[in-house]
């Protein structure tokens, strides 16, 4: 059989025995693979002269021709996309979004580090920017109400993208949207206040940025929140409450850090300006919610806040009670304070007590 196979493949032998060996292996070897190829395709039956014999079934081997190869491919291109392909497409749709994201301020500068800082220890890691921490006065406002309208619909869209997909997260982008939204607090509070959805969505960018890792973000944001509790009107932080107590919150825990003073500092200050602004009864409501924690650092603090909002509502009249401060709940929490283990609250609780005692008598 193997004979027949190497007459049937032309291959010339020569007398020297080593090409000759390489010509029969390599036509045993061709033969082999031809009958295990016909016997997978056809059922075969061999002779005693070795001679194959295959019973055909009908079984031919159709080759495809263009028009039905195209065809197979249209198939597989109107089948549901999976899962992973339908990700990727929303993540490339994200990041196109990103990209159409402008921003009126561009405080960040990018800087571009050598290989002998990128390899020293401790070395930053990803993108470093140099950024301008602006005061209040500093702050310029849009140009016109469409400016205005445009910077909010642009910082909107940015807090939802970071809400959803936090991979995306660019710090600079993080600190040019808490920018944006402190000029809007300043400046165009009117809008920014206008839809629950809006403001919401802006006030949970700032707590992001609040207890981001980056300290340059988390000042400025803390700075927004004071700048939040002294510009807008109480009748639009008692709307949009639940959006406030979370910043207090995260404020008061950055005011107990004990790792990085100047953002303790930071929190104490913004929360402070905030006791002393004519949203005072606003932020004491969200204080006393504050103060029923686990963390007694915590609820000192609140208790020590709580007593400076009750001087600036009880400042000009001591002889009326302010009716948008509840007596029921303050008072259970004063109690409460004296036996915290803060020395700060047992102070500042017999502080507001005595400033209670004397309005109510």
């Amino acid at each position: 059989h193997f004979e027949q196979v190497s007459r049937s493949m032309e291959i010339p032998i020569n007398e020297n025995s080593n090409h000759r060996l390489r010509l029969r292996s390599v036509n045993i070897s061709a033969a082999s693979n031809r009958a295990e190829s016909t016997s997978c395709e056809n059922k075969s039956e061999i002779d005693g002269n070795g001679s194959n014999r295959s019973a055909k079934k009908g079984i031919k081997k159709e080759k495809i021709s263009p028009s039905s190869s195209q065809q197979i491919s249209n198939i597989n291109s109107s089948k549901p996309k999976s899962a992973n392909q339908s990700l990727t497409k929303r993540s490339s749709s994200l990041k196109t979004e990103k990209k159409s994201l402008k921003f009126s301020n561009k405080a960040a500068i990018q800087i571009k580090l050598s290989s002998e800082e990128v390899r020293m220890n401790g070395a930053p890691q990803g993108p470093v920017y140099k950024v301008e921490t602006l005061e209040t006065e500093q702050i310029k406002p849009c140009v016109d109400a469409l400016h205005a309208e445009d910077e909010l619909k642009s910082t909107f869209l940015y807090a939802n993208m970071l809400s959803n997909n936090s991979k995306f997260e660019d710090w600079a982008e993080l600190y040019s949207a808490i920018d944006s939204t402190r000029r809007l607090a300043i400046h165009h509070s009117d809008i920014l206040t206008e839809k629950v959805e809006t403001f919401s969505a802006l006030m949970g960018l700032l707590k992001q940025g609040i207890e981001s890792g980056r300290s340059s973000v988390c000042r400025n944001s803390l700075i927004g929140l004071g700048e939040i509790l002294t510009h807008l009107c109480p009748d639009s932080l008692t709307k949009h409450f639940s959006a406030v107590l979370g910043l207090v919150e995260a404020a008061l825990l950055r005011s107990c850090s004990k790792d990085k003073k100047f953002i303790a500092k930071a929190a104490f200050e913004a929360l402070l300006s905030g006791t002393k602004g004519k949203c005072s009864h606003v932020l004491l409501k969200a204080l006393i919610l504050c103060s029923s924690t686990k963390n007694a650092d915590i609820n000192g603090r609140s208790i020590f806040f709580i007593e400076s909002c009750l001087e600036k509502l009880l400042e000009f009249d001591l002889k009326e009670w302010p009716e948008s401060v509840e007596i029921g709940p303050l008072i259970a929490c004063l109690r409460k304070g004296i036996k915290e283990k803060s020395v700060e609250g047992k102070l500042a609780s017999k502080r507001a007590l005595n400033l209670c005692k004397r309005c109510l008598g």
